[in-house]
């Protein structure tokens, strides 16, 4: 559960960080239900920025390369 706060907080949801934290310490939720989840969302998202960041670096240093979004 803690790992989840932590990355969380690395993508600097913050407010995100909080909430997982009251419900885990209020006890009144299953959460390990809804961890595999939120492990997959978190994965995603740090692959996203991660992809993004370095679309944004080749584009300020005017490095052409193939756009794969599109077919």
């Amino acid at each position: 559960m803690a790992e989840i706060v932590k990355a969380l907080k690395a993508l600097k949801l913050y407010g995100m960080a909080q909430g997982w934290a009251e419900l885990a310490s209020a006890g009144t939720v299953n959460l390990q239900l809804c961890e595999g989840l939120i492990r997959t969302l978190l994965q995603a998202e740090t692959t996203d920025r991660g992809v993004r960041s370095i679309r944004y670096q080749m584009n300020v240093a005017k490095f052409r390369f193939p756009d794969l979004a599109r077919p």
